[in-house]
């Protein structure tokens, strides 16, 4: 079975369950890091030595970085879907996955940590609101 550490808050922890969802996987969810803490344990470290999440186990095949499992699942379980079959329509995929990471990501991240995971006492509102004028 596929075993995923991560959790809900982590946006790279959220694409993976969406795939994983639309590919209609089985899977066990571990909670570790954000307030579930964990990275920094021996055995969570022999896993992923970056000590981030996600990280995946597929029948004994470790795995992390998010868009290398994304591309990962969906090369072993979506062919001719969520990978198409069309080497340009997959190069258009591998596109949108580089674009999220690399344009998309860090524009929102601003935002996004403060308003879905930090407690309302550490929202600045001001400083919110001058990073949304900027997107």
């Amino acid at each position: 079975m596929l075993t995923i550490w991560g959790n809900a808050h982590c946006s790279c922890v959220q694409k993976v369950m969406w795939a994983v969802g639309e590919l209609g996987l089985a899977y066990r969810r571990i909670d570790l890091g954000g307030s579930f803490g964990g990275l920094g344990e021996p055995d969570y470290v022999r896993l992923n030595p970056n000590r981030v999440i996600p990280t995946i186990d597929d029948d004994g095949f470790v795995l992390w970085e998010s868009a290398a499992i994304l591309q990962y699942l969906a090369a072993k379980h979506g062919f001719g879907t969520l990978y198409p079959s069309d080497l340009r329509a997959r190069g258009e995929g591998y596109r949108w996955i580089m674009w999220q990471g690399n344009v998309l990501r860090p524009a929102i991240m601003p935002l996004y940590l403060p308003w879905q995971v930090w407690r309302p006492e550490y929202r600045h509102l001001d400083e919110l609101e001058g990073h949304r004028l900027r997107m």
